[in-house]
């Protein structure tokens, strides 16, 4: 008898002259749509400074089948908001099986446990790129996917900022997906509001500002107006409704129903799916198109 077995995990990188780290970024650089990737120059200074971020905890990620790279994960950890904001989760287009999937949801899972990291609210941003270059319905689909997994739509106007001051073709409209392990179908003004800071001004601001200071001020006016527009479009709103996946963390119930187990796979498949990953997301619906053909 022949036995092949094979082991997956997550490895947080240190310093970006890491060959893992290189590899992975080569699968984020070949795999994510141009409006929605950022420099990967940006994305190796803030590696080798993480430390320095005065605001939150940056995650930097490969994910590996035994000793090759596979993928790449990035996300930022905010602990006064109790936050976690996804921007990336890129599977190789070579290695995007449902079995790898599955294995590394679970791998992440045990990650975030191991990181002690106390948030209750997950977010990643679905960018509009399909209605921009004149491609209706893709986004609708990824929408749909990523509802059927657990994430709900924050029912907002919500846009991208610039990737880069003067990044004028990345300011597009986009899609906030959410998630919180105790199951919630509203989300107040005011907590959104704390959210929208965080993202914008700790994330998108601190990111640039510290990398290109001399267009701080530039950078700063975009992300003001950018909050100051969303306030006034919920003047007079207390609350904004989620439209709600169906999945076990249904408002009112309790993440502590299910066993340990199915928590760390079904809560980590959860933040893999936000994540900004269109080339593991675009094989996904194609495999569902195949497979509706063939039945």
């Amino acid at each position: 008898m022949t036995t092949v077995t094979a082991t997956f995990g997550i490895r947080s990188f240190r310093r970006s002259n890491d060959p893992q780290f290189l590899r992975a970024l080569d699968i984020y650089s070949r795999s994510v749509h141009y409006q929605a990737k950022t420099d990967t120059r940006d994305i190796i200074y803030w590696l080798d400074h993480r430390d320095s971020h005065p605001f939150g905890k940056l995650y930097f990620c490969g994910l590996l089948e035994g000793t090759t790279v596979v993928g790449f994960v990035q996300f930022a950890y905010f602990p006064e908001e109790h936050l976690i904001h996804v921007d990336y989760f890129v599977i190789a287009e070579e290695h995007p099986s449902r079995g790898r999937f599955f294995l590394f949801a679970e791998q992440l899972g045990e990650f975030l446990r191991r990181e002690h990291i106390d948030f209750d609210i997950l977010t990643a941003e679905i960018s509009l790129v399909d209605e921009v270059q004149e491609s209706p319905g893709y986004a609708q689909k990824l929408i749909r996917l990523f509802r059927s997994v657990g994430l709900g739509q924050l029912k907002v106007d919500y846009w991208q900022p610039m990737l880069g001051c003067g990044n004028k073709d990345t300011l597009i409209p986009a899609k906030l997906m959410i998630f919180s392990p105790v199951g919630i179908s509203k989300l107040t003004v005011t907590r959104y509001v704390e959210m929208l800071k965080a993202i914008y001004g700790k994330h998108y601001r601190t990111w640039y500002s510290q990398i290109y200071p001399e267009n701080d001020d530039e950078y700063r006016i975009h992300i003001d107006h950018l909050i100051r527009k969303a306030r006034d479009n919920l003047k007079g709103v207390k609350a904004l409704d989620i439209e709600v996946p169906e999945s076990e963390f249904t408002p009112g119930a309790s993440i502590k129903t299910a066993s340990l187990r199915r928590q760390v796979i079904s809560f980590a498949l959860k933040l893999i799916i936000s994540g900004a990953a269109a080339a593991l997301l675009h094989w996904l619906l194609i495999t569902d198109r195949k497979s509706t053909r063939l039945n």
